[in-house]
């Protein structure tokens, strides 16, 4: 049986794919912590998303077109929203 995937849940994967495949750790952030502010977030634990992310960025980065690991980043950022307590899923 397949999930439906809701319009706004398909829209953001495709920014966070985006944001991976173009090494904008900035905008990967942005997009969990519009995900973590729907559960109450206070600007500590932004910080802490901001500051995980970029150094999981920094960490794999190979240079600029140099291929991604895109496993090795997923999983980190699925580490990070967990960490962070960020509901994934919508509602």
């Amino acid at each position: 049986m397949a999930y439906q995937i809701a319009n706004s849940d398909k829209n953001r994967l495709i920014k966070f794919l985006q944001s991976i495949g173009n090494e904008n750790y900035s905008y990967t952030a942005q997009l969990l912590v519009e995900m973590g502010k729907l559960n109450n977030m206070n600007e500590i634990q932004i910080c802490k998303i901001i500051s995980d992310v970029k150094e999981l960025y920094s960490n794999h980065n190979k240079g600029w077109y140099e291929n991604i690991d895109l496993g090795v980043i997923l999983r980190g950022i699925l580490q990070i929203a967990r960490e962070n307590e960020v509901a994934i899923d919508s509602a």
